[in-house]
């Protein structure tokens, strides 16, 4: 059948509300998002002033969500979404921040780019993720509260953030299988 959509609803049992102070956009529920048509969006009224995206609960996110949400700045992908459709989040060109809390790569197909032409080349995901690419974003690792690292063979180890790192027993660093690439 067909699913009747209500103003404050994205999906079966998924809402919304805007927040004009903090310029959140804050999605909770159970369930799917649905997909939407580019520019159909029920928070489409909002597009161009939302900086941060908090999602609860829901495991899906839908195709063409976000797309060219220009000022949006973070958002932070929870361990429950199990799928992000296509154009998510493509040219939303000052999303600097996106962080995965999850642990597999959600994104199934080669042909799903749910972040084409975005303000990063980089996702940050949590020490148990595994992979070094997240939807064709390399990935930088959690090794701290705000900490990351990342290795590739050409620049080598980098960590950056800020604060203080986890500690790790000797031979117990996340990168510790890359040891006899490093040079000091």
């Amino acid at each position: 059948g067909i699913l009747t959509i209500k103003p404050n609803e994205c999906g079966k049992d998924c809402k919304w509300e805007y927040n004009e102070t903090t310029k959140e956009l804050i999605i909770n529920g159970s369930g799917e998002m649905v997909n939407f048509v580019e520019g159909n969006t029920p928070w489409i009224n909002h597009k161009n002033n939302i900086e941060h995206i908090i999602i609860t609960g829901i495991t899906s996110i839908g195709t063409n969500s976000f797309k060219g949400f220009t000022n949006l700045k973070e958002f932070e992908i929870s361990e429950n979404i199990t799928t992000i459709g296509n154009n998510s989040f493509s040219f939303s060109s000052n999303l600097k921040l996106i962080e995965y809390k999850g642990t597999s790569n959600i994104c199934k197909t080669n042909n799903n780019k749910p972040f084409e032409s975005i303000g990063t080349e980089f996702i940050y995901a949590n020490k148990e993720y595994k992979e070094k690419q997240f939807c064709g974003l390399n990935v930088k690792m959690r090794c701290g509260e705000k900490c990351y690292w990342n290795y590739n063979e050409s620049i080598g180890l980098t960590i950056s953030g800020e604060g203080t790192m986890y500690e790790f027993t000797d031979g117990n660093t996340p990168w510790n299988n890359y040891k006899t690439q490093i040079k000091l």
